[in-house]
């Protein structure tokens, strides 16, 4: 087989591609940390010791795995509806 060279385009999709999935990455870890935090003021506020922390971690990391499910997997059906239509999707 012979090897080409890489083009700028497929190489600036990665990239976009790497932006997407870091910005994901990086809500959902915020969204953990602040829910976190908060449940450590609830924990000190309400004077129930690890139960808020746990729960509302708990709840983050289950929300930032629903919102990415979602971002992914609506991403591609919205680059196959752009394609019908003759439209590009940066």
């Amino acid at each position: 087989m012979k090897q080409g060279r890489r083009s700028s385009a497929g190489t600036r999709h990665s990239m976009t591609d790497i932006g997407h999935l870091s910005g994901y990455g990086l809500g959902w870890a915020m969204t953990v940390a602040l829910l976190a935090w908060a449940g450590l003021k609830l924990d000190a506020w309400l004077g129930t010791s690890p139960a808020m922390v746990l729960l509302c971690t708990l709840g983050g990391i289950a929300a930032g795995m629903v919102t990415v499910y979602m971002r992914t997997m609506a991403r591609p059906a919205r680059r196959e509806t752009d394609a019908e239509r003759g439209e590009e999707h940066s």
